[in-house]
This record gives C-alpha cells, structure tokens and sequence, in this order.
C-alpha cells in the first residue's frame, strides 16, 4: 500500500479481535506458573522440673540434774 488507510469490515475487524484473543488465550496456556508455599512451623517446648527437698531435724536435749544432799549432823555435849 502507498499512503492510503486500510478499512476493515465489521466481520474482518471481530475475526481481528477473536485472534488476538485466542493468541493470549495460547499464550497463557503455555505459561506455567509455580508458586511455592513455605511453612515454617516452630514449636517450643518448655520443661518445668521443680525440685522439692524437705529436711527434717530432730534435736534432741537431754538435761541432767544432779541433787547432792548433804547432811551435817552436829552433836553437841553439854
């Protein structure tokens, strides 16, 4: 062509369309798209010993009197 404009029908226009539609749809057909998910799962355990230690002591006093009686006997001779 030199110079003039290209007219298109109504019927060549909507075959135009349908083409670039079904060129995209072909198109996305042969795009693979991969998603990758990661999951981190962290889990946390906690341990709790209480340790309980009961001491006992028995103190034992023994006390020990001691009674000293002494007897003085005076005799006197008049």
């Amino acid at each position: 062509m030199t110079g003039g404009s290209q007219k298109l029908t109504l019927s060549e226009f909507v075959l135009y369309q349908l083409d670039k539609l079904l060129s995209l749809y072909m198109l996305l057909l042969t795009t693979t798209t991969t998603a990758t998910i990661t999951t981190t799962t962290t889990t946390t355990t906690t341990t709790t010993t209480t340790t309980t230690t009961t001491t006992t002591t028995t103190a034992t006093t023994t006390t020990t009197a001691t009674t000293t009686t002494t007897t003085t006997t005076t005799t006197t001779t008049c």
